[in-house]
């Protein structure tokens, strides 16, 4: 039989545990972010019609919010990208959904 360990916190140490737990949870249960053509552009580093003609041509994952009106899921822009070969950069922080900001403020 093994003795129980206990572990104390401070207030302060347990709210940035329940914190950092909450955050992953909405994270995992949120909506994914949509990024629009112009997003997808800058992130790419190419410009909008790059990003239309990847669609076209090149079956580049979209959410079709309207006959123009085109977003773009991180998550399935990432997986095609992969698919292809092709390496994508890093996320700019200011593009990254807030929870992910957030998440990355509580570890540092």
């Amino acid at each position: 039989m093994t003795a129980a360990t206990t572990i104390t916190l401070t207030p302060d140490e347990l709210a940035k545990i329940v914190r950092v737990e909450l955050e992953a949870y909405a994270a995992k249960n949120s909506p994914p972010k949509l990024l629009s053509p112009d997003e997808l552009a800058r992130w790419l580093g190419v410009e909008k019609e790059t990003v239309h003609t990847y669609v076209s041509r090149d079956g580049l994952p979209c959410v079709r919010l309207g006959p123009k009106l085109l977003r773009f899921e991180l998550q399935a822009v990432m997986q095609w990208a992969r698919g292809r070969g092709r390496n994508l950069p890093s996320l700019p922080e200011a593009s990254q959904p807030r929870h992910l900001r957030a998440m990355r403020g509580a570890h540092g």
